[in-house]
């Protein structure tokens, strides 16, 4: 593993948890709004989902560059960048839920 790339990486997932925080704020508001004005109120499921995520995908990205940070001190290889992609999957995993509530 090469440090500048545990580097950028950490630093680009830090970015992304921030900006996770925000998008799942807005667009779960987005998503909530959108839906009573439909006059189709969120079940229980989705509630759970959106309110969640305004705190699990934010913590999944420090989780997950806090896991290449340590496997990189402890000698990991490059399969340890793989740990980066949990957040990305888990962001459009969310994407489609919001779509499926706009749609």
């Amino acid at each position: 593993m090469s440090l500048s790339w545990v580097i950028t990486g950490t630093i680009g997932q830090l970015m992304l948890g921030v900006f996770l925080f925000i998008f799942t704020i807005f667009g779960g508001a987005g998503a909530a709004d959108h839906a009573s004005r439909e006059g189709k109120p969120l079940n229980m499921l989705q509630s759970i989902v959106i309110d969640w995520s305004i705190y699990a995908l934010p913590a999944l990205c420090f989780i997950s560059a806090g896991i290449v940070l340590y496997l990189y001190k402890n000698g990991g290889g490059a399969s340890s960048y793989w740990w980066y992609c949990p957040p990305v999957i888990a962001t459009f995993l969310y994407w489609v839920i919001i779509s499926k509530i706009y749609a």
